[in-house]
């Protein structure tokens, strides 16, 4: 830096000249070092070092964007996701045994509510309560995840979660157990002596249920399709009677009598109700069966003697039944509890002997 005065060459940056004293003036110094002359190759690369620099900038906003993505993984390994298609055993493995006692007690409690009830609202009460209890317990595995989502994400995970239990694990037990056996609730029937609305009994299933092979005096379900005739109109139903006649045979109503193949049914081969009102005979065809339809079901009001010739229309119909119709053979009898399965007919009191004439 020179000295206006004295011309001395002073050290940059000083206030005063070394040699004679005089100020030194600070305002025309520059500090900036002398820069080359913009060019065209200067002001392309100046331009390419903004656009590298708001490229790095978009991309580090985009990741910490994605950052809370990366949180929402499941925090619980894939091994207790797989044993939780088991109610309480994934608590059970991570040492919380308490809790999964409480989870298993309260399905199993629901499960066996949903079966005694089944085909009722109670019934259907019961499966939501299974499917509440199965879906909380795998949301307890997810808890460190679920809180950091909002409540509407929640309910959405938890709708996830039990959808999917509902698709990969209950549909797939119910349709596999159905295969051996199925429960039949009893909700479109005529109110008899022994069979009433709600009763729920357990059938053979689709695989268990041979409908070419079943024997005589078998107890089956079966379904009544809509049938009319004349003053008659019966609507589709159920009904549980016993197999009285397999293709082949010849059956003969008479007189309140049942005669297959020359031989009266009687005792325990007797179907389950008496054959009123019908009279005829006729030979079972291939793939039917015979059984005793349900009279009650026709002119439970005016009486089934009034409509003898419509019950003649209907008879055969009504007693030859395709194999087809056949859901099942009968196993237990659920609902009432304590009720048998099938009404015991009582025994024929012997005659009295007849009294000695007295001497």
């Amino acid at each position: 830096m020179e000295c206006p005065n004295c011309e001395f060459q002073n050290i940059p940056g000083s206030r005063g000249c070394v040699r004679c004293g005089s100020l030194l003036d600070l305002s025309g110094l520059s500090v900036e070092p002398p820069r080359a002359a913009a060019t065209a190759v200067g002001r392309v690369a100046e331009r390419t070092a903004r656009r590298t620099r708001a490229a790095a900038s978009r991309a580090g906003r985009i990741a910490l964007r994605r950052r809370p993505a990366a949180r929402m993984l499941p925090s619980a390994s894939t091994s207790l996701l797989l044993l939780a298609a088991v109610p309480g055993l994934a608590q059970w493995r991570r040492g919380n045994k308490r809790l999964a006692r409480g989870i298993v007690v309260a399905w199993s409690i629901a499960v066996l509510l949903a079966i005694y009830f089944h085909g009722t609202f109670l019934g259907w009460c019961a499966a939501m309560a299974i499917l509440g209890i199965h879906s909380a317990s795998v949301s307890l595995l997810l808890m460190n995840d679920l809180e950091r989502l909002s409540l509407p994400r929640r309910a959405f995970v938890g709708l996830g979660i039990s959808l999917t239990l509902l698709v990969t694990v209950y549909f797939p037990t119910w349709w596999f157990i159905s295969g051996f056996a199925r429960l039949a609730p009893m909700s479109s029937v005529v109110d008899g002596d022994w069979l009433s609305q709600g009763d729920l009994f357990v059938t053979s299933g689709r695989w268990t249920t041979q409908r070419d092979a079943i024997p005589r005096s078998a107890i089956v379900l079966y379904e009544i399709p809509p049938m009319g005739g004349g003053a008659l109109v019966i609507q589709r139903t159920r009904n549980i009677e016993r197999i009285i006649g397999v293709p082949g045979d010849t059956i003969e109503f008479r007189e309140n009598r049942i005669i297959v193949n020359g031989v009266e049914l009687e005792g325990p081969v007797a179907p389950l109700r008496d054959p009123s009102s019908l009279t005829g005979v006729w030979t079972v065809p291939p793939n039917h069966y015979a059984l005793l339809p349900p009279l009650e079901l026709w002119g439970r009001q005016r009486g089934v003697g009034v409509m003898r010739d419509d019950l003649r229309n209907l008879s055969r119909s009504a007693v030859l039944v395709p194999q087809e119709r056949i859901a099942g053979r009968l196993l237990a009898r659920m609902r009432p509890l304590g009720a048998p399965i099938v009404p015991q007919r009582a025994e024929p009191e012997p005659a009295a002997p007849a009294a000695e004439d007295a001497p």
